[in-house]
């Protein structure tokens, strides 16, 4: 009887008045259609956003996660940063902290250069960016789940983590690479043969992985970016024309996504997710042109009703060799 009081009670969140006003507050990124998302969630919801990335291989996706981590983590208020813990989840095993790092070097030089940061010159600038950068990292907490039962089993316990580290309040967790173990994982489950197609072994742990998602990310109250991969080709037909939506053989519908250069995918993700996620985004890695560098990253939202991409509200970033080349966001008053 006590083991399961004990148990009830570790279930219970408690927080002070300024933690649950500052969980409370979005995350500016500074990539205007995802800060709208983040805004319009906070406005609809008790609950943070959730918000998805989708793209084919090299569109970017790890890219603009980088850079929402590093905002994030950014030390600095004045510098538009958010002072927050992050949960870096890195699904397919590819994450480089040297370019991690390589990365807030280049999102905090910038803003210090910016005007709002460090008013010395440029050695007291740089020392200042070397320490805004080693305390951002002391606050990204890196996981590296190498399958998606295990990945379930660390969202699970990110809970007892954050707990036993004393971690409260202001958290961000980002996922990459969402669907990276997808067709080993399917390919493991072919022998497996059941009626319905719901039953099978496959779907029953993408089932759990995104209900497990979706208690966490309800739990800690944070803001959750995860990136999905397009793997899946998908027939012209299927998407019936401009539509980005059509029915599964067991009556429930799938998306598909439509790239700028007219290729088609579907969703490699189930269909209680599009129900999970309060905002889903499109992202292309523009080609580069001769005599003009960087390259740039197309990020267009898609419709939650239509499944549609809204290009006419598609926004070009530009890449740099350390990161996204972004107007800096004005901190929140």
């Amino acid at each position: 009887m006590a083991s399961e009081v004990d148990r009830l009670l570790s279930q219970i969140r408690s927080e002070t008045a300024r933690e649950l006003f500052e969980s409370r507050q979005g995350l500016v990124t500074g990539i205007q259609p995802i800060d709208e998302a983040i805004a319009e969630a906070g406005r609809s919801s008790t609950d943070a956003a959730l918000i998805e990335c989708v793209g084919a291989p090299g569109s970017g996706k790890t890219h603009v996660l980088w850079h929402i981590c590093a905002m994030a983590a950014m030390p600095q208020a004045e510098l538009g940063g958010a002072n927050r813990h992050v949960l870096l989840v890195d699904i397919d095993g590819r994450a480089d902290l040297w370019m991690l790092a390589q990365h807030m070097e280049g999102v905090y030089g910038e803003a210090m250069r910016s005007g709002r940061g460090e008013n010395g010159g440029a050695e007291e600038a740089r020392r200042a960016t070397e320490a805004a950068v080693r305390e951002a990292l002391g606050r990204v907490h890196l996981f590296s789940p190498d399958s998606t039962s295990s990945l379930i089993a660390t969202l699970a316990l990110v809970p007892k983590y954050l707990a036993e580290r004393q971690i409260r309040g202001r958290v961000v967790l980002l996922i990459d690479g969402l669907g990276s173990n997808y067709g080993f994982e399917r390919k493991e489950a072919t022998h497996v043969r059941m009626a319905s197609k719901s039953a099978t072994p496959w779907f029953r742990t993408q089932q759990t992985l995104v209900a497990t998602i979706q208690r966490l990310h309800q739990h800690t109250s944070c803001l959750t970016v995860a990136t999905s991969l397009l793997m899946l080709p998908a027939a012209a037909a299927a998407a019936g024309g401009s539509s980005q939506e059509h029915a599964r053989s067991d009556g429930t519908r799938q998306r598909t996504v439509r790239l700028e250069n007219g290729e088609l995918f579907r969703d490699h993700m189930i269909p209680r997710w599009l129900n999970v996620v309060s905002g889903s985004f499109v992202l292309e890695k523009t080609a580069s042109e001769p005599d003009r560098s960087p390259t740039a990253i197309s990020i267009a939202p898609i419709d939650s009703h239509s499944w549609l991409t809204l290009t006419d509200k598609r926004l070009l970033v530009r890449v740099g060799d350390h990161g996204l080349l972004l107007d800096r966001p004005r901190p929140q008053e």
